[in-house]
């Protein structure tokens, strides 16, 4: 089995127009951008740095291939209903078109380019079944067509636009600052470019190409995993996501009119699609399972020039956003409840090459055509790269984070100490010998992902009591939790470790394990390695029901005249 997950990505354009203009605008798996600059947003570098295999789907034709070139794209005119999702680990969903499924006066080109019924169920079931799925669009309403009624996604980023959704959705952002409601600009100043004009404060339109990005943020107020001083000395409190190969992943390509990842406006929901009923949010063991937003970013509230370059190329608001936080990426857990997990993400810039690698039509020498290949921009691109694969392993299904982690227990015998640790076979060791496996693979994997990892390889009762991990709550409860993550992980790969080595021997017979007995022999040690802890997670238990008791016992002794700061005078 490959431990690269099978992604199916899915992309659209514009529906109905003369092909080869710019009213035929869409997305395209070029691996060169267009020359022009102007037809379509290349997700060519994506492509180049996601470590998967991927099936490039395209819903319409791919922009690139209007002139008679060879397409890009696997699958033209892509539907669920005929290319099932079977051999599919994940569903990428990275939307242009805005049609809406609701809309009046639709010509065939429209109405076929949103999912129908028939294709949501097969979306829906294979969600049900544990696939995974990323869902990014655009301002107002871009991306609507293929996600805004897919399941969870729908309601944990605002699609609908101009007017709310079929069930009540919230309005996207608008592409324009019109009175009170504002777009969200997130464009920093650039390093390059004309001066702006005389009595303005702006920022060009094209500063989005530039090495400079916007910063997010992980704290949320009702989280006490994301407080700041928290995930600083310890990046391991951050969600998998955002963990990257220089630490916290804080750091994504700026444009000038993102969309919005939100909380769920509610949880109750029942979806029928084709006939089949669908709980939108199912409850796991301590209730339904909630969204966390694990990254938020702040519009720049500033002036945007128009035009943005000197070519004039590309075209932008003058009038100011208002200064405001807003969700940058959505994460559902819903392996909690027995579904897949989901990734929703603000804004589909987050990943094109204009955004990232530079525009093609900026002057000659300006920072602006290289994007992020810059001495400055490099350990950012690292990071959005970073965040790409994370996305891909993180909605990968449990078999193949399995496999993932048995894979890393044998890389960590490649390093000679851990090797000889593992050889001698110290009981009293193991949780060293684990420790140091772990600090010696931390360049291939993140400590959040190998942690997730692992709790993979638990059954699913045991994973269902674990209702808080160490980036937050899954549950829709508060906290962090006083389970020791570190621990379990250095328990449990110690133990694997020891299991490994034995897979490595012949037996008295002169055979050897094949590569299904030696996981299974290696899970079994991990599972065994956790279950080490168990007497510590024990004593830890009763230690905090000891302080709770004699709290209470406190609480009923005290005088009922003392007061808050003492006793009443």
């Amino acid at each position: 089995m490959s431990l690269r997950p099978k992604i199916l990505m899915l992309i659209d354009r514009t529906p109905g127009q003369p092909l080869g203009t710019e009213a035929a605008f869409g997305i395209s798996y070029s691996i060169t951008p267009d020359p022009t600059d102007l037809y379509f947003f290349s997700l060519s570098h994506l492509l180049s740095t996601l470590q998967a295999d991927v099936t490039k789907a395209h819903r319409q034709t791919d922009p690139a291939a209007d002139h008679g070139a060879p397409t890009p794209a696997d699958i033209e005119n892509f539907r669920f209903t005929t290319a099932g999702l079977s051999a599919v680990d994940e569903v990428w969903l990275i939307g242009y078109n805005s049609t809406r499924a609701d809309g009046l006066n639709l010509n065939s080109a429209e109405k076929a380019s949103f999912l129908d019924d028939k294709e949501l169920d097969v979306l829906a079931t294979f969600m049900d079944a544990g696939g995974g799925v990323y869902a990014t669009g655009d301002h107002a309403g871009l991306g609507a067509s293929l996600a805004a009624r897919v399941p969870r996604v729908r309601s944990m980023r605002k699609w609908w636009y101009p007017s709310p959704g079929p069930h009540g959705e919230p309005v996207a952002p608008p592409p324009l600052s019109t009175g009170t409601d504002s777009r969200i600009d997130t464009t920093q100043y650039g390093n390059s470019g004309p001066p702006t004009p005389a009595g303005t404060t702006g920022v060009w339109f094209d500063a989005q190409s530039d090495d400079i990005p916007v910063y997010i943020s992980p704290e949320q107020t009702t989280n006490l995993c994301y407080e700041p001083s928290r995930y600083i000395l310890n990046p391991n409190l951050l969600h998998p996501l955002l963990q990257g190969p220089n630490g916290p992943i804080l750091g994504f390509a700026d444009h000038m009119h993102e969309g919005e990842a939100v909380l769920p406006y509610e949880y109750d929901r029942v979806l029928t699609y084709n006939g089949t009923k669908f709980t939108e949010y199912p409850a796991g063991p301590s209730g339904v399972v909630h969204p966390q937003i694990i990254a938020w970013g702040f519009t720049n509230g500033a002036i945007s020039v128009v035009p943005a370059t000197e070519t004039g190329a590309h075209v932008g608001d003058a009038r100011p956003s208002m200064y405001r936080s807003y969700g940058v990426v959505g994460a559902y857990d819903g392996r909690v409840a027995g579904v897949g997990r989901v990734v929703v993400d603000s804004t589909f810039h987050h990943f094109m090459d204009i955004n990232l690698v530079g525009d093609p039509v900026a002057p000659q020498g300006d920072p602006k055509q290289v994007g992020f290949r810059t001495g400055q921009g490099g350990p950012i691109l690292a990071g959005i790269e970073a965040f790409f694969n994370n996305v891909a392993q993180w909605l990968s299904p449990p078999k193949l984070q399995i496999k993932i982690w048995v894979s890393v227990v044998y890389e960590a015998l490649r390093n000679q100490i851990v090797r000889e640790g593992a050889l001698y076979d110290l009981p009293d060791r193991v949780q060293e010998l684990g420790a140091a496996a772990v600090d010696s693979v931390r360049h291939q994997i993140r400590h959040g992902m190998l942690v997730d990892h692992l709790l993979s390889t638990l059954p699913r009762d045991a994973f269902a009591q674990l209702t808080t991990l160490p980036w937050g709550p899954v549950t829709g409860t508060a906290g962090c939790g006083s389970v020791d993550h570190s621990q379990l992980t250095h328990a449990a790969m110690g133990h694997a470790l020891q299991a490994a080595v034995q897979t490595t021997k012949l037996r008295d017979d002169g055979s050897s394990m094949d590569e299904r007995e030696a996981e299974e022999y290696i899970l079994a040690a991990t599972i065994a390695g956790l279950a080490s802890t168990s007497h510590d997670l024990t004593r830890r238990g009763k230690s905090m029901l000891d302080v709770a008791e004699a709290l209470t016992r406190a609480a009923t002794r005290a005088p009922a005249s003392q007061s808050r700061h003492g006793t009443a005078q």
